[in-house]
């Protein structure tokens, strides 16, 4: 349950996901974005701004 409700807070007040790929790449995703709800996170970031600062770039997906 403490899982479940810390997701939902994280997602809620930090949309942007953002993890590395295989490639060693960092990539944000936003919650439009077509692999969304599939990624994994390694960080979370309240706008693309905050990600882009972070080095993310985002995805072309």
């Amino acid at each position: 349950m403490f899982k479940k409700l810390a997701f939902s807070f994280k997602t809620k007040f930090y949309p942007i996901k953002a993890n590395i790929n295989s490639k060693g790449e960092k990539i944000y995703h936003c919650p439009e974005g077509r692999l969304y709800y599939s990624v994994k996170p390694v960080d979370y970031f309240k706008n693309e701004k905050q990600a882009e600062r972070a080095g993310y770039r985002k995805s072309k997906i």
